[in-house]
This record gives structure tokens, C-alpha cells and sequence, in this order.
């Protein structure tokens, strides 16, 4: 399949040559397969995309976090080292390593899945990260990424990895965004090994405008003592499909999954998550929430295995769903996998529309329909964001939540 072109291809060869092998025996998934049935992909199956070095973008419109934070910038793909600020001994470009040491690295993260898209991302990546953070080490401020998509028909193909090493903490934000771009991809995907009683923390954002459809995977493996969060945070974007598969392969694990979409206009969003719990007395929540008006779509599958041998684990799932209009629809199937049997497993999920007795209540103390109802849509979305620990990075993101729904809502007076 000739999806993509990458003008640009540059080594790694037996590392792309495997991956083109396999795509040659890959088709798109459709409706039959269980994973993607809410997910159509034949319009974008049947475009073509290019990856090109093209540096349009001129400068980054976002405050930075801190004088110890660093910042990445990706345009399409390719590094961008003047909208870059800072360094750190711990980070390498993915461009500068070693076919070996690469692959090293990725065997390090131990959970690799299969699947179209990370195949695509094997076969044409240009970039991204190496991450390796020495034992007892806290990286002080944030590691900020930006991933900037530009033009017409162009692919962004990025790969990241982090070693988080014993004992060590670091904090991660994916800031993805896009300025002038139409019938974009982003094909982006992420490796991570966190060992023994390390700490990491990852917020995503995805921001890119109408006109982007954006793939992103993350694969975590997680040792003795770890503790992995994720906060995902979807705003815009065409189609954007997140995959979180999660190894838990160690004892006194904790593992936190958060997230928010708001979905306006015709936007779709399909967050895919898998917890997969390998030894005992470990926990785990996920709590998902979205917003989905217009004639948006909203899709949350999240499944959560506890082996044979994974005794006395902790395990909670939940989506939380609002429609904001008849046209608009959510999809959400929370699963269980169960082998042993001393667990505390549950899920749930609702989807409905705005609390009716809520909106009474704030209308008879004078708040006038739209504002009543606004005000709801707000503290719904912002429930979430309000829980993360790292002030500057909270506010940051609510100021962009904030912007996104008095944007598309009709703003409180």
C-alpha cells in the first residue's frame, strides 16, 4: 500500500524493511474488524500522503512552563531547532541513534503492538525522541514536545521512547497543533519502560484544526513499584483515533488513565485503551469523559485484563458521556477480562444529555438558559483537567479547554 511517500527516508533500513514487509500482507481495517467498527477509514485509506521537510511555521504560541522545562518542536516530522528552547543530557533526537541502538532501545520498552499503524510509523518515521533518564534522577520542569503539522496532503511520522530509569520522575507534554494545514495525517507513536518505583506523568493535547486526522499510539511497560499517568485532552481535529496499551508486568503497580474530548462540527474521536495486569497487588483507573455535538462522534473501548496469576488487583473503569445534540453520538463498551479470582474489579458507563434538574436549578437563581446550560458543559469538561497536580501545566491546559468551548458554545456572558 502506497498510503504514504516519505521523500525523505534516511536509515534504519532492516528496522523499515520489516515494516514494509508486513504492510505488504495488511489491509485497512473496516467495519467487521471489532476494534475499528465505529471507526470508518475508507475515505482516508484511499488518499496519499507525503512526508517532506517543509518549514513554514515561524514561531510557537504557547507560554513556556518553566525555566527548567525543555521544549522539542517537530514541523512535519522534521526537528526544528530554532523554535526549540533548551537541552538536556538526558534526550537524544531519534535521528541520531544507531540502527542498534534503536532497536535496543525499543526492546527495552518490552510491549510492542502489532497493527497497521504502527507499522506505518515503523516504515516512514523521520524523527522524535530518545528519552533516557538515569536511576534516582528528577527531571526538573517539564519535557515539552511540539509536534506542528503544515500543508497540504503532508504526513507527520513521528516515533518517541523513554527509559525511565529506578526510582526516577519526569513529566511529558505532547502538545500537538497544526496552522495551515488541509487533508493532513499524523502518525504518531510512543514506547515506554518505567522501572522499578520510577514515576511518569504524560499530558497530551490535540489541538490541530479541521483538516488533520491523527493516529497516535502509546505502549507502556511498567516494573515493581511504578506509577504511569496519562491525561489525554482531544479539542480538534478531523478524525483522531488514540491506542494506550499498557503492560503492567510488576507487583505494586499504580496506573492512572485520564481524559476528556470535547467534539464539535463532524469531528470524531475513538480513544482504544488496554490495561493488562501481569502480577499481583497492583491498581489501575481509568476515567474517561467526552462532550460530542453537532454531528461529532465520540467512541470509548477501554479493556482491562487481570491474569491467572495477578491476585488482589484494584481495577476501575468509567466513561462519563454528554450529547449536546440529536445528531450527535457516543459509543463506549467498557470490558472486564478476569482469570483470577481474589480482584476488585469494576466498570460503568453513562451517556445522556445535560442534567435537567442541574439546569433548573441554576435557572431558578437567575442564570439565564444558555449560561445555565454552559456553565455545565464547563464544569463537566473541566472536572477532569482540574485534577492534575502540576499547576502550570493544569492552568494551561483549562486556558485551552476554556478557548475551545466558548469557541464552538456560545460564551457565558
Amino acid at each position: 500500500m502506497s498510503w504514504i511517500v516519505n521523500k525523505d527516508e534516511k536509515g534504519f533500513a532492516e528496522i523499515r524493511k520489516k515494516a514494509k514487509s508486513a504492510l505488504a500482507s495488511m489491509e485497512f481495517p473496516g467495519l467487521k474488524d471489532e476494534d475499528w467498527k465505529y471507526t470508518k477509514l475508507g475515505k482516508i485509506s484511499k488518499k496519499s500522503f507525503t512526508v517532506e521537510n517543509i518549514k513554514k511555521s515561524k514561531a510557537v504560541n504557547e507560554k513556556f512552563f518553566s525555566e527548567a522545562s525543555v521544549r522539542f518542536v517537530f514541523e512535519n516530522g522534521f526537528f526544528r531547532e530554532g523554535l526549540s528552547k533548551g537541552s538536556s543530557p538526558y534526550i537524544k533526537r531519534i535521528s541520531d541513534l544507531t540502527e542498534q541502538q534503536l532497536t535496543s532501545a525499543l526492546a527495552e520498552t518490552g510491549y510492542v503492538k502489532e497493527g497497521i499503524i504502527p507499522s506505518y510509523n515503523d516504515a516512514f518515521f523521520t524523527d522524535g525522541v530518545y528519552i533516557n533518564i538515569p536511576a534516582g534522577t528528577t527531571v526538573e520542569g517539564v519535557i515539552e514536545l511540539v509536534y506542528i503539522s503544515n500543508g497540504n496532503a503532508q504526513a507527520s511520522v513521528v516515533k518517541n521512547i523513554i527509559l525511565a530509569g529506578e526510582k526516577s520522575n519526569a513529566e511529558l507534554v505532547f502538545n500537538f497543533t497544526s496552522e495551515n494545514a488541509t487533508e493532513n495525517l499524523v502518525n504518531h507513536v510512543f514506547h515506554a519502560a518505567v522501572h522499578a518505583g520510577a514515576k511518569l506523568t504524560l499530558y497530551k493535547i490535540q489541538d490541530e484544526i479541521t483538516g488533520v486526522s491523527h493516529f497516535s499510539s502509546e505502549n507502556i511497560f511498567q516494573k515493581n513499584n511504578s506509577v504511569f499517568e496519562i491525561h489525554t485532552i482531544t479539542l480538534n481535529g478531523d478524525l483522531v483515533r488514540n491506542d494506550l496499551n499498557i503492560k503492567v508486568d510488576g507487583t505494586g503497580c499504580h496506573t492512572h488513565l485520564g481524559g476528556v474530548f470535547v467534539a464539535t462540527n463532524h469531528m470524531h474521536v475513538d480513544n482504544h485503551t488496554i490495561v493488562d495486569h501481569q502480577k499481583p497487588d497492583c491498581t489501575s483507573d481509568e476515567i474517561y469523559k467526552g462532550i460530542a455535538g453537532d454531528k461529532a462522534t465520540g467512541v470509548f473501548n477501554g479493556k482491562i485484563f487481570v491474569r491467572r496469576n495477578a491476585q488482589k488487583i484494584n481495577a476501575y473503569q468509567n466513561s462519563a458521556n454528554v450529547l449536546l445534540s440529536d445528531d450527535a453520538s457516543i459509543y463506549t463498551k467498557p470490558e472486564l477480562e478476569i482469570y483470577a479470582d481474589d480482584v476488585k474489579c469494576s466498570h460503568g458507563t453513562t451517556t445522556g444529555c445535560l442534567d435537567e434538574a442541574a439546569l433548573f436549578y441554576l435557572r431558578a437563581r437567575g442564570i439565564g438558559e444558555e449560561n445555565a446550560r454552559n456553565l455545565l458543559i464547563h464544569a463537566f469538561a473541566n472536572d477532569m483537567i482540574e485534577k492534575i497536580a502540576n499547576d502550570g501545566v493544569r492552568n494551561w491546559i483549562l486556558e485551552k479547554m476554556d478557548a475551545k468551548l466558548e469557541r464552538d458554545l456560545k460564551p457565558i456572558a
